[in-house]
């Protein structure tokens, strides 16, 4: 009787056993079986050039890669090299300002999650050559002109040259027409008048 009773608890337990196991083959099979995502690194955040020499005035584009897309770039000197604090795309255009001298200047890109931001080192110089041009006209044409050049009238058109504030001397400097009914005069004083529609001159 003990040995009946042994064997029914044991078929029991097999049973239950078979059973369990069903059940959680059940819960198992009742959705899809997938691998576990896996986590995506950005990878570094890169600017290119990451070296330049700029001019002030003059427009430079940079390019950035890595990180997860979304750029912020600042400026060591956000009065020679202004900069949007945020970026679309992956590239930007800087334009310097004016300068006296050779300026350093760092341009820092990071993005809005914790990858390492980059930089690029710059140096903004002075714009290769400025040029400022007046127009003087003659005493002798008509004072309801004022500072106009009336029809038949003359005028002294003047340029100065400078890199950095200092003048430039020697330099040849050229007019032209580009619009309106002028002519230069290209003949030396006390020479028959000639007149172009260009003209060049030295800086003295």
């Amino acid at each position: 009787m003990n040995l009946q009773l042994s064997g029914l608890a044991a078929r029991a337990i097999q049973v239950g056993l078979a059973t369990f196991v069903i059940v959680m083959l059940a819960s198992c099979g009742g959705g899809a079986v997938s691998a576990p995502t896996a986590t995506v690194t950005p990878g570094p955040i890169a600017i290119f050039p990451a070296t330049a020499t700029l001019y002030a005035n003059l427009p430079t584009t940079f390019t950035v890669s890595g990180g997860n897309g979304t750029y912020l770039v600042t400026s060591s000197d956000q009065s020679t090299v202004p900069v949007i604090a945020a970026i679309a795309g992956s590239a930007f255009t800087v334009i310097p300002n004016s300068v006296a001298s050779d300026t350093a200047v760092t341009l820092t890109v990071r993005d809005t999650g914790a990858t390492a931001p980059a930089t690029a080192a710059l140096v903004v110089k002075p714009r290769t050559v400025s040029n400022v041009v007046t127009v003087i006209p003659s005493a002798s044409q008509s004072a309801v002109c004022g500072s106009s050049v009336c029809a038949g009238g003359d005028a002294e058109v003047r340029v100065i040259l400078s890199q950095g504030g200092v003048a430039l001397q020697g330099r040849e400097a050229r007019f032209d027409v580009v619009s309106g009914d002028f002519r230069i005069i290209t003949s030396a004083p006390g020479l028959p008048e000639a007149l172009a529609l260009s003209g060049s001159t030295i800086t003295d």
